[in-house]
């Protein structure tokens, strides 16, 4: 059985955040006038996108669970799953790519972890959709 929300399709929820994500940050343009904040700016609209579209990472790995579950399976153990191993990568990766940026002397290597990392959950996400 695949649940839905009841108000909004995964695509209507994404299309909400990215209009309501991009209203914010002509707003925080349009309040600052002077040319001395336009570094401030930029900084403020990086960051404010990074935290806006990372927030819909966990967002949509969340609702896409009860379309993950096996058909005899429950929704509540599969979430359950996905959060131990939200919470596993949360522990391990931190400490892996500190070992490796100090043993490269700077975080300039770092991306030797974390691309190999996002390879993995792309192979994996693959699979899962292979799957269905």
């Amino acid at each position: 059985m695949r649940h839905t929300c009841a108000f909004l399709g995964g695509r209507q929820k994404l299309a909400l955040a990215i209009e309501s994500s991009c209203r914010f940050l002509q707003s925080t343009l349009q309040q600052s006038h002077h040319r001395g904040f336009f570094i401030i700016q930029r900084v403020a609209i990086c960051s404010r996108c990074f935290s806006g579209f990372g927030g819909l990472i966990p967002a949509s790995i969340f609702a896409s669970v009860p379309a993950a579950t096996p058909q005899q399976g429950s929704p509540a153990t599969t979430m359950g799953f996905v959060v131990q191993a939200s919470h596993f990568g949360q522990l391990i990766g931190p400490p892996i790519v500190a070992a490796v940026a100090t043993a490269a002397g700077g975080w300039q290597l770092s991306v030797l972890v974390l691309v190999p990392a996002a390879l993995i959950a792309l192979a994996g996400a693959l699979a899962l959709r292979a799957s269905h």
